[in-house]
């Protein structure tokens, strides 16, 4: 399936506090999609803060908490979210932390661990298995196959590249010239998404397929683009530059990139994700905050936050996976904390 950019995301719930428990559903309705919807406390492994990166089509999410180990230090580690559950899956043998950043819908995840000297790729179920990757390898999992048989990521020497890794090799995926390329995404048919840089310095979505690599454009008039995740058919979605400088969320297929908007009233957006129907989830700012929002085809990006009843206590900030049934989940505050949500169905009926 796909990961997502969580570099930032993490960054926000490394500055945020204890929460205690969470606050019951609750319910509101889209009039322009006529949809009840409902948003969940995911909740944490011991009352810490939490987030959710990726959700699979059977409901099953996957992200971080925050845990204090046996001496009291905090540390934060790969948890599943599953049937109101959440279970640490725990750290790889010689790490200290680990998050878990994709999960297909057999219920495989894989991620990174944290060792001393930085983060190795790591799978976290046992039906994972153990990754082909030689000992001592500096990288991140970033998604995995449905079929389970290709995992995908960035591996940080001799220099940051893109992989892909199958019956037991690893793939240096190349790159446009620069110096660094990474990998979020692999589609049914095993093209790989993900992002380059090329020698002048910008950054560009780009699709990895029989050894070639293909730069995915942007908007008209801009300068770069960014791959954050593709769906099964290999619509890839993430952000492109326009004439402006400004930066909307986007959609490459077909050899199209179509501009996804913001928010009204917004000047900046992001997809961070999308499902096999080809709507997206991500986030939408203004020079002041930024919001989770929904990127509907056709249609005018919605602030996912609008769903919710006044009182629901919730702000969502940022959407990160979101799968065939319409289930959303991402990062939000509630009561003033950073926690996992999940928001659903968001789909029409």
């Amino acid at each position: 399936m796909r990961a997502r950019r969580f570099a930032a995301v993490a960054a926000a719930l490394l500055l945020g506090g204890a929460l205690g428990v969470g606050a019951p559903h609750a319910r509101a309705e889209l009039p322009q999609l006529g949809v009840g919807v409902v948003v969940t406390d995911l909740g944490s492994l011991d009352g810490n803060l939490s987030a959710a990166f990726d959700i699979n089509d059977v409901g099953q999410a996957v992200g971080v908490s925050w845990v204090h180990d046996a001496g009291g230090v905090v540390r934060y580690h790969a948890v599943l979210f599953a049937r109101g559950q959440v279970v640490d899956l725990g750290v790889p043998a010689g790490a200290t932390d680990s998050m878990a950043l994709d999960i297909n819908n057999q219920g495989v995840v894989v991620g990174f661990g944290q060792h001393a000297d930085g983060h190795h790729p790591a799978a976290f179920t046992p039906a994972g298995g153990s990754l082909p990757f030689v000992p001592g390898d500096l990288g991140e999992a970033n998604a995995i196959s449905d079929s389970g048989g290709t995992v995908v990521g960035e591996l940080f020497r001799p220099a940051r590249h893109a992989f892909a890794a199958q019956a037991g090799s690893v793939s240096d995926l190349g790159g446009l010239g620069g110096p660094r390329s990474d990998a979020v995404a692999v589609d049914a048919s095993g093209v790989v998404a993900g992002n380059a840089v090329d020698a002048a310095g910008q950054t560009w979505a780009v699709t990895y397929s029989g050894g070639a690599v293909t730069n995915l454009g942007t908007l008209p008039g801009g300068t770069s683009s960014t791959a954050a995740d593709s769906n099964a058919l290999g619509t890839v979605v993430g952000s492109a530059t326009l004439a402006t400088g400004q930066v909307h969320a986007a959609s490459f297929a077909n050899g199209m990139v179509t501009d996804l908007g913001v928010v009204p009233g917004d000047i900046w957006s992001g997809a961070a994700a999308v499902n096999l129907l080809g709507i997206a989830v991500g986030q939408s700012c203004s020079a002041a905050s930024c919001r989770a929002a929904l990127f509907v085809p056709g249609a005018a990006p919605v602030d996912l936050n609008s769903l919710l009843p006044a009182g629901s206590g919730w702000v969502l900030e940022q959407a990160t996976g979101v799968n065939v049934l319409g289930q959303v989940v991402g990062i939000g505050t509630l009561g003033g904390h950073q926690r996992a949500f999940m928001l659903g169905p968001v789909l029409p009926r």
